[in-house]
């Protein structure tokens, strides 16, 4: 087949769409394909991946890219042979249809300009014709019954014709486009003009497709009607010609008794009576006693015979059904279009550029408000300063609105990062020789898309960690007393303003003593320090660089990299993990992450004369407790929290900032978490909360420890955003 490739010349928006809506269609097809492994040819699951296929092969057609055209065309087939239950479905069909899906990656990149090379499909087509039952050429050796009249179908044959719109940039590109839609419901039989003069791009004007298939015209129709450009399509089968067997009551007989007039000038325009002769009808009609039918007055006066006046009437009949069905297709397309026109694409840079300036709105907004309460202590009584302060109350909610539906912009749901793990989780089980099913659960949970993009690294480490070192094998899971088959699940949940993603397995769980053996192998703990540590302390040297515990070194796991990576990458994003460990019945990891990482809510204190912001997911509680509570433990400081010791951090010595050095009776406490480790963060006072927008330190600071950026108040002090992630490390390690 030629690999050679003929795309049609798209500017940036057009190629974008057409690479977006490519890839999300590329996404149901590989999820589609792994439920369909796993449930047996559900008849929904196959719609939806066939549907997908469908709408590959026809966008594929519209930029007359061929290569795609052959192998979409393939794979529909096999996917409709299911549908039809022609084939079943078995792993070796299941990972035919996945290497098609692969090689539409392949060739989406290609055309992204990102420099793969052109694939050979011959291979892979002729693997699907092994599996399809049907001829993937129609034009190919099939014959069929030609009509003996050229204006009228032949028997079991379906004729729809069109136009395509002079103003067309391609109108072959859109002939094409048609057939490729019809191909999953019909055979084409011939077409005009010629299959190879509209793949070559030859300038077509009008089109006609003589079809063999079960669906029905209407059905037909309905496939092409999304397909702009094309005009006036109709459909016309063998069927239509044929007279309706005599019915008491016939909808030809309900049209001669409802529209008379209209009946009349049908038998005219057709040529069965003069226009003299139907007025004179018309006027016996009008002045008969009893109301009589004005067919049978035109057959009385042997103007016409029975004969030709049903036949007229199935006719108009089928005329005005046809006329109808057309009307409810346009209207129909009509809503489509209203519907597609209420969404529209925007680009990345312009929601960033949006979200910035929300984020000034913000801090203009938190102004207004400390001045207002600086001058209503000032003049408290004054009628002036009372409609300004509803004007600001106002403009505050306005911005809070607003604030609110630039957010639902950026909000993606995190599907969009799950519904790739499937087919990943398939092809590492199998790699594995493992038996693994992936649940997924939370899909709808929505995240600022600079989040998503973030996290699906992590998620991946995470699905590797547990296939590789988790799940066991079908036989030790036996022995075991489980079922063959591991499951992974996979959830999203929000909570206290944070989304907590949750990856679990039911696999071995973790060997504690294999894991302080490989950290002290490494070098990462000590022997003494391995007898000191707790389990759950111990379960966190599984995020070391190079601590593994897989008996040997694969592609998937034992090379001592993937979960550190994905520590660093929830702490860059200013999140915590947290572990859960059950020998022998499975572990699970909790991922916690801010929902945006814009703006973001934080709890203002003071140190000296400094202002600090603290996020407040990770805040757990604050206290004001005496002096004397604080207590000395190798010289460290904590106090007692509800029985357990919380040691204790001043931040103007941790941070290195200005002592305050009034008398202290109290200590101002904020309590925050990393994991499992909590540490009392010792402040000088407690301010309010307070949205903040982050913003860089910038290059000339340098990467500050403990300070994650800056944030202009609405007092116009500049706040220094603590980095708590880092800030906890920093404490834990001064302790140990």
């Amino acid at each position: 087949m030629d690999n050679m490739v003929n795309i049609i010349d798209l500017d940036k928006e057009e190629l974008d769409i057409f690479l977006a809506e490519s890839k999300e269609q590329l996404e149901i097809l590989e999820g589609g394909l792994v439920r369909l492994e796993q449930e047996g040819q559900a008849p929904e699951v196959v719609q939806e991946i066939f549907r997908a296929a469908h709408t590959l092969k026809g966008s594929a057609g519209m930029i007359d890219h061929q290569n795609m055209v052959h192998l979409t065309h393939a794979l529909e087939n096999a996917l409709d042979d299911v549908r039809k239950d022609m084939i079943t479905v078995t792993p070796q069909l299941i990972d035919l249809c996945l290497d098609a899906a692969d090689g539409v990656w392949l060739m989406l990149d290609e055309i992204a300009g990102h420099g793969s090379q052109p694939i050979n499909i011959d291979p892979l087509v002729d693997q699907f014709r092994n599996f399809s039952s049907r001829n993937p050429s129609p034009e190919n050796g099939k014959k069929t019954a030609v009509s003996d009249h050229p204006d009228l179908p032949a028997e079991g044959m379906i004729v729809l014709s069109g136009k395509v719109d002079q103003e067309s940039y391609a109108p072959a590109a859109r002939v094409l486009q048609a057939i490729m839609s019809l191909e999953g419901k019909a055979d084409i039989l011939r077409t005009q003009p010629t299959r190879e003069d509209i793949e070559r791009a030859k300038r077509v004007t009008e089109f006609s497709l003589e079809l063999s298939s079960e669906a029905a015209p209407h059905e037909l129709l309905a496939e092409i009607q999304d397909i702009p450009d094309l005009l006036d399509c109709r459909v016309e089968s063998s069927e239509d010609q044929r007279p309706e067997p005599e019915q008491p009551e016939s909808p030809g007989s309900a049209l001669e008794k409802q529209h008379p007039e209209r009946l009349g000038e049908y038998l005219v325009e057709k040529g069965y009576l003069t226009e003299q002769q139907l007025e004179l009808g018309l006027a016996i009609q009008s002045q008969a006693d009893e109301k009589r039918l004005i067919g049978r007055i035109l057959v009385d006066q042997d103007w016409i015979t029975q004969d030709q006046l049903d036949d007229a009437l199935v006719t108009m009949t089928e005329d005005l059904r046809s006329s109808m069905q057309d009307l409810e297709a346009s209207l129909d397309k009509t809503k489509r279009v209203r519907t597609e026109d209420q969404t529209v694409r925007t680009s990345v840079e312009r929601l960033d550029t949006l979200m910035n300036e929300v984020g000034e709105l913000i801090t203009d907004r938190n102004r207004l408000y400390q001045l207002n309460n600086v001058l209503d202590k000032q003049l408290r009584d004054s009628q002036e300063l009372k409609v300004l302060g509803e004007t600001i109350s106002h403009l505050g909610r306005t911005i809070d609105q607003l604030q609110n539906d630039v957010m639902g912009l950026r909000m993606l749901p995190i599907a969009k990062v799950f519904k790739k793990y499937p087919r990943m989780v398939r092809d590492l089980a199998r790699q594995e020789d493992k038996q693994v099913k992936l649940t997924i659960d939370g899909q709808d949970t929505e995240l600022d898309r600079s989040v998503v993009e973030a996290i699906s690294d992590p998620i991946i480490h995470l699905i590797r960690n547990a296939i590789g070192h988790g799940i066991e094998t079908p036989e030790a899971r036996r022995e075991a007393g489980k079922p063959e088959t591991g499951t992974v699940n996979l959830s999203a949940r929000h909570e206290r303003g944070q989304i907590i993603i949750t990856v679990r397995d039911d696999g071995r769980g973790v060997d504690i003593d294999r894991v302080k053996e490989k950290a002290i192998s490494k070098g990462t703990l000590t022997e003494a320090e391995s007898d000191m540590i707790s389990d759950e302390e111990a379960l966190y040297l599984i995020f070391e660089s190079g601590v593994s515990t897989a008996q040997q070194v694969n592609e998937i796991s034992g090379r001592g990299v993937g979960m550190d990576i994905v520590r660093t990458n929830i702490e860059n994003l200013n999140g915590s993990i947290s572990v859960e460990n059950w020998p022998g019945e499975g572990m699970q990891v909790e991922i916690m992450l801010p929902l945006n990482l814009a703006v973001i809510p934080t709890l203002l204190v003071t140190v000296g004369v400094s202002v600090l912001a603290i996020p407040l997911a990770a805040v757990t509680e604050t206290l004001r407790i005496p002096v004397e509570d604080v207590q000395l433990v190798d010289g460290e400081p904590i106090i007692m929290l509800r029985g357990r010791p919380l040691p204790l951090a001043y931040l103007w010595n941790t941070l290195g900032f200005e002592k305050n050095q009034g008398e202290r009776k109290y200590e101002n406490i904020v309590a925050v978490r990393l994991g499992t480790s909590q540490v009392g963060l010792v402040v000088d006072d407690f301010l309010r909360e307070e949205e903040v927008m982050l913003k860089s330190l910038g290059i000339l600071s340098g990467k500050v420890p403990g300070l994650s950026g800056g944030a202009i108040l609405g007092d116009g002090q500049i706040a220094l955003i603590l980095d708590v992630v880092n800030l906890i490390k920093m404490i834990i390690n001064r302790d140990s």
